[in-house]
């Protein structure tokens, strides 16, 4: 109220001073605050005195300004009407600037309409039409996978709220959501088949390489050789780097030749730091070598029996080696190496006979030798076998010193030597027509060994 009083002291025609009435409002804010805190109490106390050395003099004045008011003349019709013409004026004024302003928006904001709608259209339009080509893409490329129970699947890809609508035919029952009714398998083997769609789409022939880090570990078993088929056939300039722990997924990729045998890559450990680590002899014999040297023999016994299952593994592979089914895929080192030092024996003995039926003595003989060596070797390595053999339960590993363990390892790479060319370093396979192997050879053909008989 005191600060109002101030404002209309101000606008009389002889303005009165205002200080008195802030003086006095400003006091009274001071000591409403102390009312509101209560605590000190003698503050409090204090506040609530009367005895204002300011007021008198803000009385006075607001008695001047009543006189004031009161000695103002009466406004006349003619006051009152210049008073509601002039107002009117300045709302005709303001609402002419804003009905000028709100015409121009409009004229914006219509424009703008026009804009997104055709911009929502064309944007549907083209996303529609990428999304049939690549609808058209997925259909073909998951009815080639899954051609013996879905041969005729169908899908919907449609723009749906800023994202991918996504439906796909379940046996003719209507469109759902992939994972609404097909297995897991399946919807990875739909994930699969519209990234290759949609990176064909966008690359065409630009689509050269791309990696598949373990995405097909789920694709069901009966349908994985047909994915080989696929990334083979439709993708045949695109280079695919393919990661699996399966051994059973990499085999079917290396007998439908999606990848030849030379271009799989297998890593026995990775680092965080330093990457993977490939299997390479080199490496392993050195590590081994290197932990002998440092008389950790625990460590380079399970070191050593680590490189032999999986080089025994690879001679099983190359030689056709014969090793008992396990349901659950694990086999360890007493499981492979019988069956690849028997395979080895089988060349040999095979070998033999060929030349024999030839009556190439000369050549008998070369093969005799080279088998002879073989077998020493073998007698050699199983001899020092007890020693990494982890069918053995109870190893005094504390007394087994460097001097006990160096011919271990002197025995297996000795072994390793005969299943290998002295030349290029290969490992001996076999070459097959259908079943029946026909000879066993390496990559240079410095060893060949005919293994098909002269017809009687």
């Amino acid at each position: 109220m005191l600060r109002q009083l101030a404002v209309y002291a101000r606008d009389l025609p002889t303005p009165l001073a205002f200080e008195p009435f802030a003086v006095v409002a400003k006091e009274a804010d001071r000591r409403a605050e102390v009312l509101r805190n209560f605590l000190p109490l003698d503050a409090t106390i204090a506040a609530l005195d009367t005895d204002w050395e300011d007021i008198q003099f803000a009385l006075d004045h607001i008695a001047t300004l009543t006189a004031s008011v009161e000695a103002l003349p009466e406004p006349t019709d003619r006051d009152a009407a210049r008073d509601y013409l002039t107002v009117g004026q300045e709302r005709l004024e303001a609402w002419r600037q804003a009905m000028t302003k709100y015409a121009a928006g409009k004229a914006k904001a219509d424009t703008a309409a026009k804009v997104h709608a055709l911009y929502g259209t064309t944007t549907d339009k083209a996303l529609e039409a990428i999304y049939k080509d690549v609808e058209a893409e997925f259909r073909s490329y998951y009815r080639d996978i899954n051609g013996d129970d879905e041969s005729k699947f169908e899908a919907q890809l449609t723009p749906s709220l800023g994202k991918l609508g996504f439906e796909v035919d379940f046996y003719g029952k209507g469109f759902f959501p992939p994972g609404a009714y097909h297995s897991e398998g399946h919807q990875d083997g739909m994930g699969l088949c519209l990234y290759l769609a949609l990176m064909k789409h966008l690359l065409g022939n630009q689509f050269t390489f791309a990696v598949l880090d373990d995405v097909l570990m789920s694709v069901d078993a009966g349908h994985r050789r047909e994915v080989c088929t696929l990334l083979r056939t439709k993708f045949p300039t695109t280079q695919f780097v393919l990661t699996t722990h399966d051994p059973v997924w990499l085999n079917h990729m290396k007998s439908s030749k999606l990848i030849p045998a030379k271009s799989a890559i297998t890593f026995r450990k990775w680092h965080v730091d330093h990457g993977p680590k490939e299997w390479k002899q080199t490496d392993v014999w050195a590590e081994v070598d290197a932990l002998v040297a440092a008389n950790e023999i625990r460590a380079a016994a399970s070191q050593l029996r680590h490189y032999l299952e999986y080089i025994a593994a690879e001679w099983s592979a190359r030689l056709g080696g014969r090793v008992e089914y396990r349901s659950d895929g694990k086999y360890d080192l007493g499981d492979l190496m019988p069956a690849a030092i028997s395979a080895m024996n089988e060349v040999y003995k095979k070998a033999k006979v060929t030349a024999q039926s030839w009556s190439d003595n000369t050549r008998f003989d070369e093969i005799n030798a080279c088998h002879v060596t073989f077998a020493n070797a073998v007698t050699q390595s199983q001899s020092e076998q007890w020693e990494i053999n982890p069918a053995v339960h109870y190893n005094e590993w504390v007394n087994l010193q460097r001097q006990d363990f160096e011919p271990v390892v002197a025995a297996f790479k000795q072994l390793e030597l005969e299943f290998e060319c002295p030349t290029c370093g290969e490992h001996i396979y076999v070459v097959k027509a259908g079943k029946t192997k026909e000879s066993a050879r390496c990559g240079c053909t410095k060893i060949n060994l005919n293994l098909k008989p002269k017809s009687k």
